[in-house]
């Protein structure tokens, strides 16, 4: 039996795969940090306190740890402390003003994998920068909700960085138990280059017991995502990704287009390059 792939990345999936709920989200980390400034997450605050719950309840011996800046209401600050009382919750609270990187410490003194912010908060100046520095997994928060979602979407990108993230999606599709897809929208009808890309992704699927679904459709990529409902995007986090909302438009890299799309909650996977 033929083995399709580069051997490193598919040595580090049977690596893994004996035990995924006590994996994710490591090799980055292990525990949760949800960092809620209420300059911009004020009206969707208890809302991201939900879904890091909801999905910090999907894995085993995690903790999620909870910093909350600039708290300028008080209503909404005593709603927030309730949820210090759920288990493996813990809550801080800063009431003076920090510079960026006493949190950026915090999150390497508590072992954080994962880090779960709005993007308002993400294309602060230095923000994604330093964090891809850390190379962590960065959950963007969407208008829908983690307990909605019925799909996760790996996007046609290259050949390396699909490679890079798709361990990442079978885990975490697997834990939602949501289906996991493969969109190749080009507008141009080109599906041959996406071969070795199939080919990688169902050797995963194999391995990991799960399914991928594939769909190829000539379209503009962007259009068609944002006509899509309740779905998770996995998006490879790349140093010099287009962040500002004016320079994106002009790209043509779809991993910064794909930042833009509000509706859909993602997930960035960094990548060293």
């Amino acid at each position: 039996e033929t083995v399709i792939g580069r051997p490193q990345v598919l040595l580090n999936v049977f690596q893994k795969i004996r035990n995924k709920n006590a994996l994710f989200p490591q090799p980055y980390g292990k525990n949760f940090y949800l960092l809620l400034d209420l300059l911009y997450d004020g009206f969707d605050a208890i809302y991201y306190l939900k879904d890091a719950l909801f999905l910090l309840r999907k894995f085993k011996d995690k903790k999620l740890f909870v910093r909350v800046i600039n708290p300028n209401n008080l209503k909404l600050l005593e709603k927030i402390k309730l949820f210090e009382k759920e288990e493996s919750v813990e809550l801080f609270i800063t009431y003076t003003n920090e510079k960026e990187e006493f949190f950026m410490s915090e999150i390497m003194d508590r072992d954080i994998g994962l880090v779960m912010l709005s993007f308002n908060k993400f294309k602060e100046k230095g923000v994604a920068a330093k964090l891809h520095e850390m190379q962590k997994l960065i959950y963007l928060f969407g208008k829908e909700s983690m307990q909605s979602l019925k799909e996760a979407i790996i996007t046609k990108t290259n050949e390396e960085e699909i490679e890079e993230i798709s361990s990442v999606a079978f885990f975490v599709a697997e834990a939602l138990q949501i289906k996991l897809k493969f969109v190749d929208f080009n507008p141009k009808g080109e599906f041959e280059e996406s071969k070795k890309v199939l080919e990688h992704l169902q050797t995963l699927s194999h391995v990991n017991n799960y399914p991928i679904a594939i769909e190829q459709a000539v379209q503009n990529p962007v259009r068609a995502l944002k006509n899509k409902k309740r779905c998770l995007l996995f998006v490879p986090f790349l140093k010099n990704i287009a962040i500002d909302s004016l320079w994106s438009y002009f790209t043509k890299d779809i991993n910064a287009l794909l930042l833009q799309i509000s509706n859909h909650p993602k997930l960035l996977i960094p990548i060293e390059h």
